[in-house]
């Protein structure tokens, strides 16, 4: 797993459902195999040194859950400089809200989040807050569902080996 700041609320959650997706696949939970970057993504050196200390590691991963949009796009920009294949060498699933996801070379698999019903429960909520007769003094959370779109991205061809530095 490659994901933002440990002290964000968002990551530490996607890093529970890595967790969880690992006990529910009954693997175990090995802390050498998450890499925190802290500006999430947006700085390629972050991304790279942290798939560099992955693939440093004696058992290399054969796979990435890269926790945002950015992560993802840098860890594919990781992948095409050093020539390892997606999904052949290196398999990848992404956290994502943009809906070019199938358009990219192959194709992400995703776990999507409801980004624009997100903002609408949010606006329709503040909207709410703002127009309340009195202090609003009880705030709502909503849970809203993931969908997992599987594409060609993590779909493991048999007999590839991960290349190493």
């Amino acid at each position: 797993m490659v994901t933002g700041r440990p002290d964000l609320q968002s990551a530490q959650l996607r890093e529970q459902g890595y967790r969880q997706a690992l006990a529910d696949a009954k693997l175990p939970f090995d802390e050498q195999y998450v890499k925190y970057c802290p500006h999430g993504g947006m700085i390629y050196k972050e991304v790279e040194q942290a798939m560099n200390e992955l693939m440093a590691l004696r058992h290399k991963p054969d796979a990435i859950f890269a926790s945002a949009d950015k992560l993802t796009t840098n860890f594919m920009r990781y992948c095409k400089a050093r020539e390892l294949q997606i999904p052949g060498d290196m398999a990848v699933i992404g956290f994502s809200n943009l809906d070019l996801t199938d358009l990219l070379s192959p194709p992400l698999s995703v776990v999507r989040q409801p980004a624009f019903e997100m903002g609408q429960i949010a606006c329709e909520l503040l909207i709410n807050m703002i127009e309340s007769k009195r202090p609003v003094t009880e705030f709502e959370n909503r849970i809203l569902p993931l969908e997992l779109i599987i594409r060609e991205s993590s779909v493991k061809k048999p007999g590839k080996k991960v290349k190493a530095d």
